[in-house]
């Protein structure tokens, strides 16, 4: 199910960037997932086009984070027009006016 809470960019551009570091590092989810310490599907979830994490887990972020050798913060900052265009264009999130 699509992301539809007020926040849907930011956490678009947090699964946008979690990909983007996996990809950087030449990991397959599966790989990533082993060295967060998360399951699969946990990691599958968090990267997934359009899938709702607006309510994603502290610790499980932070795992990611630590698993990717990425700074926690910057994974987590606010998106900047930039970042957001991106997610919109890879289809991250619905925007009102696509039907």
């Amino acid at each position: 199910m699509p992301p539809t809470t007020a926040f849907a960019p930011y956490f678009a551009v947090i699964r946008l960037r979690i990909r983007r570091a996996r990809e950087t590092a030449g990991l397959t989810q599966e790989a990533a997932a082993e060295r967060a310490g998360v399951a699969v599907r946990v990691w599958q979830r968090y990267e997934g086009r359009k899938t709702d994490i607006s309510d994603p887990g502290l610790w499980t972020l932070l795992r990611i984070a630590q698993g990717l050798d990425v700074d926690f913060e910057g994974l987590i900052e606010m998106p900047s027009n930039l970042e957001l265009e991106a997610a919109r264009e890879l289809e991250y999130y619905p925007t009102q006016d696509r039907n």
